[in-house]
């Protein structure tokens, strides 16, 4: 139910509309509707469809809700003095809450930051796949961390610990080359990302909240 309000409340329901089970989440009074509504979010990526609702909660009217997420980042690109947010490299950039720190997913090789802005230079993005959490603190008591909330982050609503540096940019990540093994516990970090692009929140940044320590 949670899920479905996501796709409901961001308004990106109409746009997997094609989608089996899709309509059924939009109309309860279906035959059968729970069951092909459930399907269609057990089946369908939603963590753009979370980011999209989270902006409809703080109200930024501007913000290009999608189904996806490098519409938004195409759209920060494109309107690089308008719009709710711009385009940075996440590793030159201090992360403030309310920022998007997105990586690119289904890639054999990294591309990051110059790579990313070259193919959206280009139009050739279509179809790419993300994924973007959102900062709600950073840095906190000088901690050199930033905390991001991201949906659909191993089928929840997640909250991610990033390691950052003095600058308060993202620290890159070590042992970028060694595979994932238990003997090497750093390469297995989910963290570990081709973290691409940070989308800059324009406006007056949320006031950061006080956040429970995490457990070991």
């Amino acid at each position: 139910q949670r899920v479905a309000s996501y796709w409901q409340g961001s308004g990106t329901l109409a746009a997997v509309a094609d989608r089996p089970g899709a309509l059924q989440c939009g109309q309860p009074d279906f035959p059968d509707a729970a069951a092909h509504c459930r399907s269609f979010l057990l089946d369908t990526p939603w963590s753009a469809a979370f980011i999209s609702w989270v902006m409809r909660q703080a109200g930024i009217t501007d913000f290009p809700v999608s189904a996806s997420h490098i519409p938004y980042v195409a759209a920060a690109h494109a309107r690089p003095d308008a719009g709710p947010y711009r385009t940075a490299d996440p590793y030159q950039s201090r992360l403030r809450p309310g920022d998007l720190v997105c990586y690119l997913r289904g890639r054999e090789q990294n591309l990051g930051h110059a790579g990313l802005m070259l193919a959206l230079a280009q139009g050739s993005t279509a179809g790419w796949t993300s994924h973007c959490d959102l900062v709600v603190a950073s840095n906190p008591g000088g901690n050199r961390t930033a905390y991001a909330i991201g949906g659909n982050v191993l089928n929840t609503v997640t909250l991610r610990l990033l390691p950052l540096d003095a600058r308060g940019a993202l620290l890159p990540a070590t042992a970028a080359d060694a595979p994932c093994s238990p003997g090497r516990p750093a390469a297995c970090s989910f963290n570990r990302q081709d973290w691409s692009v940070l989308l800059q929140l324009r406006a007056q940044p949320p006031q950061a909240v006080a956040l429970p320590r995490p457990t070991p």
